[in-house]
């Protein structure tokens, strides 16, 4: 199905004549990008395939928008390593390095929402990727405005934890949890809390309760994020061998709110055989960053 899909993004891009056009347009571009993205995301061997249009396209890609040209540009460095041919997919991350660095920190934003997507034998390649992008941006971090340092710091620490650096990636997020300018930002304590929850030992895990009490209290009564930190409290107290406070919780919370947050977190909170949650049931990579 999604070859086919693919091939059908690939036929507006050729048109009739089955020739790639001579003059890209956004319509041409955006099925180009959507045909790379199914090929490598759904399929085993679309790698070729995404690299050919994905060079065409930015060849052609003139006055294309950044973010385009970020999302292209990471899914071909990826395209590239996926036939082995990692010298030239460094090649590029080398000559984007090159260049201002506020389109290299476009690229590792577009390397990590590829991460986010990806199948899961394919997220450690995209993962090591997107860290080294990260590595090679951090050396010219003092290029980047103090918003930019700030989106760096956080992308970082991202990068690290979907790479499986789960030591490095817990100090990043601790610092930045600490810092001034992200001690109320949501969605980096959010990531802490989610990150220390997926560890096994006694001290991570009531680091890890603290952490999402911080963040319910932190979040607007109501919202998605308040309803998966009140989920994850709950986890936790099952996990750390007090399940009737976590089910006290939730009877308390269904008298409150009916619907638990909406279907999908009403199902989560109902799902409890056995009295045991999930508390990893969102990936750290795709956690939604909506309040």
């Amino acid at each position: 199905i999604a070859a086919d899909a693919a091939d059908w993004f690939e036929s507006l891009v050729l048109g009739p004549n089955k020739r790639l056009p001579e003059t890209w347009t956004p319509l041409t571009r955006g099925a180009a990008l959507e045909a790379a993205r199914l090929w490598l995301n759904h399929t085993a061997s679309g790698f070729g395939r995404a690299q050919r249009i994905l060079s065409a396209a930015l060849a052609g890609a003139g006055d294309a928008p950044s973010e385009w040209k970020s999302a292209a540009q990471a899914m071909l460095v990826f395209s590239l390593a996926g036939q082995g041919r990692r010298r030239e997919a460094a090649e590029i991350l080398g000559q984007i390095s090159a260049g201002p660095p506020q389109q290299l920190l476009g690229m590792l934003e577009g390397l990590l929402s590829v991460v986010a997507a990806a199948r899961p034998e394919a997220k450690a390649d995209w993962a090591r990727l997107a860290l080294e992008a990260a590595e090679l941006l951090d050396r010219r971090r003092g290029e980047l405005d103090p918003r930019g340092q700030q989106t760096l710091d956080r992308l970082r620490a991202r990068a690290l934890a979907d790479a499986g650096r789960v030591g490095e990636a817990l100090n990043a997020y601790a610092r930045l949890a600490k810092s001034k300018i992200h001690s109320r930002d949501g969605d980096v304590q959010e990531a802490y809390a989610r990150l220390l929850s997926t560890q096994g030992d006694r001290a991570s895990l009531d680091a890890a309760l603290a952490k999402w009490r911080e963040v319910e209290k932190g979040s607007r009564p109501g919202s998605r994020r308040w309803f998966r930190a009140k989920y994850e409290v709950a986890s936790l107290h099952t996990r750390l061998g007090n399940p009737a406070q976590a089910e006290k919780m939730i009877r308390l919370l269904k008298v409150l709110y009916p619907e638990l947050g909406g279907p999908e977190m009403k199902r989560q909170f109902q799902d409890r055989k056995s009295t045991r949650l999930n508390s990893s049931h969102i990936p750290l990579s795709r956690m939604p960053s909506s309040a």
